[in-house]
């Protein structure tokens, strides 16, 4: 019974480590991109964007900036939101504060992880000089697919004023501090994205159009969906199995020695 018990731990063992390598295989990164920063510019083009192996459906990510470098002329959706019900809270429609944005979308079909997001236009201050370095950053605060958390790593923009900026060009001079992963693990609560408290309160950007009926809807998530449930019905079996048979063994022990008593009992050895 030992050694049964014991193959049985391995196994419930080695069925959790391929659980979280299945887990840690799908994930996204959402990058903040720009044009080449030029001082004095008055339409500095930065782009929120997003990769990764996964699919997605709803997510909530706030964007921060210097206010004293940057202002913040315009904001809108990316080319991955059409047909995607956005929210955007921003100083131009004066429900942020300048130094900071939120981005919210929902959809009713589940998304690649390949494209824009959302597209921003700042004002560079006339503080700014060549030379001097301008920070974006983008904070994911949720990020799911049909309710599932999407681990997520978020990637900031570092852009010296006069040179390429856009990180797709390694601008970021390979600084790994810049990078940080982050899991996001907000309940959705039916909400698909909406956010909570202020940043959900009359966005400059909602965009209401008829899902584009994105055929992506199956294949890898669906599958990892299946495996995900598979693995994890299998490990809890095999943990109520391990317990219903240490529950079995110490019932025959103590029935074997109820046995052993009563034969001692009436002076017969106990088998």
């Amino acid at each position: 019974m030992k050694k049964v018990l014991c193959a049985m731990m391995l196994f419930a063992a080695a069925i959790l480590c391929l659980h979280q390598n299945v887990s840690a295989a799908e994930g996204a990164t959402v990058t903040v991109n720009g044009d080449t920063l030029q001082a004095g510019s008055d339409a500095w083009k930065v782009t929120l964007d997003i990769s990764g192996d996964t699919k997605i459906t709803n997510g909530k990510i706030r964007v921060t900036y210097d206010s004293s470098q940057l202002k913040l002329v315009s904001t809108e959706a990316g080319s991955m939101m059409n047909g995607v019900l956005t929210d955007i809270n921003d100083p131009v429609s004066g429900n942020k504060s300048e130094g900071e944005a939120v981005f919210v979308f929902a959809s009713s079909t589940e998304l690649d992880t390949n494209g824009t997001l959302f597209e921003m236009t700042f004002q560079v201050q006339d503080s700014v000089k060549d030379g001097d370095s301008v920070t974006v950053s983008a904070k994911t605060e949720e990020l799911q697919n049909n309710n599932a958390a999407v681990a997520v790593t978020d990637v900031p923009l570092n852009a010296a004023v006069g040179s390429q900026s856009n990180n797709n060009g390694n601008n970021n001079g390979g600084n790994d501090s810049s990078t940080e992963p982050q899991t996001e693990t907000a309940s959705n609560n039916g909400n698909n994205g909406n956010g909570s408290g202020s940043d959900n309160q009359g966005g400059s950007g909602i965009q209401t159009e008829a899902p584009s009926g994105n055929s992506n809807t199956s294949g890898g998530s669906s599958t990892h969906s299946f495996y995900h449930r598979f693995i994890m019905s299998s490990l809890y079996g095999c943990v109520a199995w391990m317990s219903i048979n240490a529950i079995q063994l110490r019932i025959l022990n103590f029935l074997h020695n109820m046995w052993c008593c009563k034969m001692s009992a009436i002076g017969n050895r106990c088998p």
